[in-house]
């Protein structure tokens, strides 16, 4: 409906005045991105109650980005937008929109890992705020509307931390510290930052994320010997969920204990996650086979026909592995492929494994 009324206004404006259709066909696209970001901001400001450890920081961001749209929205019945402030429009629609993304996910997460990973948030905070302000300067530089009258004031990093570390001792928080498995799960993630960090060659965390420090000191100080030794023996090959994406609408393969999901890694690279159910943590049986079968994995990781094993994570509820992604899908669904000789592939497959054990016991692998 509404692209139909601005093709009409446009065609009648260029009748009335040759060539000013095109001020008003601005005027409507800028006043769609408006709405638009409008529906996403009250969205966020419902959510925001349901996300308690970022609820007052997304309510003053949310604040400061309607301040931007009205300036924006002065701007709708100005002369042809330049080409700088279209580009700049586009790229705050586009970063509120990744704010709103990483704020959806906080919303999946408990309350600990909210405050370990404030920093995405914050980061999607100022990268929103950083393009905000140079579009209200172009805007009054280019439109000569009054829109550099500052908005009360920006938050800063530090501002946003002391927020979080008076949650940080709060009854719900500290009930939540209390409870060894969020304590393994918690202590091994923050281990893992430290460890990329390193690897990244960037300050540890001790310097960087007051916050996180904390809550290790916190975290380290009430857990056990036994929870403190499982998190200071963790493997090189434990992986955590903040790495991997997994879309649990794609169900790729399953077995008796688990299912096989498509996921992608931190930089693109498409994965197969295999999420085992609650049980193989309860059991200790189920417990040593997970371990004994990785330790195998591991060793045999240097063998080119190996699928290729990126990391696995124990101390979730549901523990999974993340592995190579084949594409042609699984030998079941291969060898039922229409024209396939299945007879002969299967003898072929069978003598390659065949020779693959004789091989790995040769040279002592199992």
């Amino acid at each position: 409906m509404m692209d139909m009324m601005q093709t009409a206004a446009v065609a009648t404006a260029n009748a009335v005045l040759p060539g000013s259709g095109i001020v008003v066909n601005s005027a409507f696209e800028l006043g769609k991105v408006c709405s638009e970001i409008a529906e996403l901001l009250t969205g966020m400001q419902e959510t925001a109650s349901s996300i308690k450890t970022q609820c007052a920081n997304i309510e003053k961001d949310v604040a400061y980005f309607r301040w931007v749209l009205e300036v924006l929205g002065r701007v709708q019945h100005k002369n042809k937008l330049t080409t700088e402030l279209q580009k700049l429009i586009t790229r705050f629609e586009t970063e509120v929109k990744e704010y709103d993304r990483v704020m959806k996910k906080f919303l999946e997460q408990n309350i600990l890992k909210q405050l370990v990973f404030h920093n995405d948030l914050d980061e999607a905070s100022a990268s929103v705020k950083e393009t905000a302000g140079q579009l209200v300067q172009c805007v009054t530089t280019e439109c000569a509307i009054n829109g550099s009258v500052t908005y009360g004031h920006v938050d800063q990093f530090d501002e946003r931390a002391n927020r979080y570390m008076k949650f940080i001792d709060s009854p719900e928080v500290m009930k939540a510290m209390s409870d060894s498995d969020n304590q393994k799960e918690i202590l091994a993630i923050i281990a893992r930052m430290g460890r990329r960090n390193e690897a990244m060659m960037q300050s540890p965390l001790e310097t960087n994320d007051v916050v996180l420090n904390v809550m290790k000191e916190k975290l380290w100080a009430s857990s056990s010997r036994a929870v403190q030794d499982d998190v200071k023996n963790l493997p090189d090959w434990y992986i955590t969920e903040d790495e991997v994406e997994i879309d649990m609408s794609t169900i790729i393969g399953f077995g008796g204990d688990a299912k096989i999901y498509k996921g992608v890694l931190e930089d693109g690279t498409p994965v197969a996650v295999k999420v085992f159910n609650a049980n193989v943590r309860k059991s200790e049986e189920a417990k040593l086979k997970f371990f004994n079968t990785m330790k195998l994995w591991v060793r045999l990781g240097h063998f080119n026909n190996v699928c290729r094993l990126y990391g696995a994570c124990y101390f979730t509820a549901t523990p999974f592995i993340v592995m190579e992604y084949c594409e042609l899908g699984s030998l079941d669904s291969f060898l039922r492929q229409e024209g396939v000789n299945r007879c002969k592939l299967s003898i072929d497959i069978l003598t390659q494994a065949a020779r693959a054990i004789i091989k790995m016991a040769s040279s002592m692998e199992i």
